[in-house]
Parts: C-alpha cells; sequence; structure tokens
C-alpha cells in the first residue's frame, strides 16, 4: 500500500551503486577518493534505511529538498544509490526513533514542538559519519534555524517548481489534499504570492534544479551532471 508521502516506491528502488568514470576531483566541498579497502567495506545506516557499497566519501553532507516531498526523497534516494553513499530520511528517521508515524505525531505536538524535534534529529543526522544525502521535507525547513544550519553546514539542493506544476504534481501524488501554501491562501492571487514566499527557502540553495517538464528520475539526470562539471563529482550518468 503506498503512504501518503511515497515511502513505498523508496523501497521497491534498487539498492546498488552504478559504475562510473574517476575524475580528478578539484571537489568545491571536498570529495576524498577512498582506498579499496574502504571500498569494498558496507557503511550501513544505525537506523536501517540504507546499506551498500560506497564508492567515496564527502566532507559535508548533500541534503536535498523541495515543494514537493516525495520528490525530493525520491531523487536524494537515487543519488545517494549512484555515489554509493548512504541516504537517510528526515522525517523517517524522526518515525523510527518515536516507534509512530509522521500523522500520529502531528496529532500529539503542535507544529512548534514538530521543528524543535526535527532540529534535533537534523543536528544529529549532519554530523553523523560517513556523510551521504539526507532527505529533509519542505516544512522542516520553515524554522529559520533548520534553514541556517543547513544552508551553513551541507551542500543544499533546492528543487524549483512553478506554482501552477507544483499544485498539480501535488494533487496527483495527495488526492484530495492541498499544499500548506494553497490551505492558507483564499484568492489565486493570494496562492502564488504564497508560493513564491514558500519556494524563497528553496531558490537560495547552493544548487537550484528547475523541475520545469522533469519527473524526479530526469531532475536526478540533470543534478549529477551539474555535481560533475561543477563540482569535481565522478560522472554517473
Amino acid at each position: 500500500m503506498t503512504r501518503r508521502d511515497g515511502s513505498s516506491e523508496l523501497l521497491d528502488m534498487p539498492l546498488h551503486a552504478s559504475e562510473y568514470r574517476r575524475r580528478t576531483p578539484q571537489p568545491a566541498i571536498g570529495i576524498t577518493n577512498m582506498s579499496n579497502d574502504q571500498k569494498h567495506s558496507s557503511f550501513g545506516d544505525p537506523s536501517g534505511y540504507y546499506d551498500h557499497h560506497a564508492l567515496l566519501s564527502l566532507e559535508r553532507p548533500i541534503v536535498v529538498s523541495g515543494i514537493v516531498p516525495s520528490e525530493s526523497r525520491q531523487l536524494a534516494y537515487r543519488l545517494a544509490s549512484l555515489y554509493g553513499v548512504r541516504f537517510t530520511d528526515l522525517k523517517r528517521t524522526i518515525e523510527h526513533h518515536e516507534g509512530t508515524s509522521w500523522a500520529e505525531l502531528e496529532e500529539r505536538h503542535s507544529a512548534l514542538e514538530l521543528r524543535r524535534h526535527e532540529r534535533q534529529r537534523l543536528l544529529g543526522l549532519l554530523r553523523d559519519e560517513p556523510f551521504g544525502v539526507v532527505s529533509v521535507h519542505d516544512l522542516a525547513l520553515s524554522m529559520r534555524e533548520n534553514a541556517r544550519l543547513i544552508k551553513k553546514t551541507t551542500l543544499f539542493v533546492g528543487l524549483d517548481y512553478e506554482v501552477a506544476d507544483s499544485f498539480r504534481r501535488f494533487r496527483d501524488l495527495y488526492p484530495g489534499e492541498a499544499p500548506s501554501w494553497v490551505a492558507e491562501a483564499s484568492t489565486p492571487g493570494l496562492i502564488e504570492s504564497l508560493h513564491r514566499q514558500w519556494s524563497r527557502r528553496f531558490r537560495v540553495a547552493d544548487i537550484v534544479v528547475s523541475m520545469d517538464g522533469l519527473d524526479w528520475e530526469g531532475a536526478t539526470t540533470v543534478l549529477a551532471k551539474r555535481l560533475a562539471s561543477e563540482r569535481g563529482f565522478p560522472d554517473v550518468v
């Protein structure tokens, strides 16, 4: 059964690292080529989300976020599998440690309490080595402290959607529901204004990927090519 956040689609994705043509990196965030012993050792996520052979190591984590959370999660998962680094998801990590669903947590706690809890878990994920790819849902970035932490300590990848496209994708993924920036609006003009404000947090990312005409798979390819050309990452696509 597909969950509201599309997590079942992630579970069906293969856990393997693609072969790549090694380049001599001159990375902006720092990529360290690993020894043969390191390449053949498995880095297991202690929360049980990811476990296979790492092909490189990062000097800081990559964070992926966007206004359509399930797509940013799928893109982050695929990116991690391409580079052979582990994947973690902030919301899934909190559910795992609390032993309950996100919907139940929303019923038990206020929005402010959840944002503070997200910050506590986020601090741990961003410090946990070896660094990998972390998916962060958009609401977590509504807390300024979380947004500043991500901007300061990670390579932040933001997915950028036009207003009509983001609403269509959200409606297709979650029938009968509306994103928060729509629920708060009373007129079409206000919807566009709120969308611009909500999207601003992703447009200040280190790398902004326009989702115009792309699904998450196409966006993953675009992002991997940009990481190879702009940041010295291995060419994996």
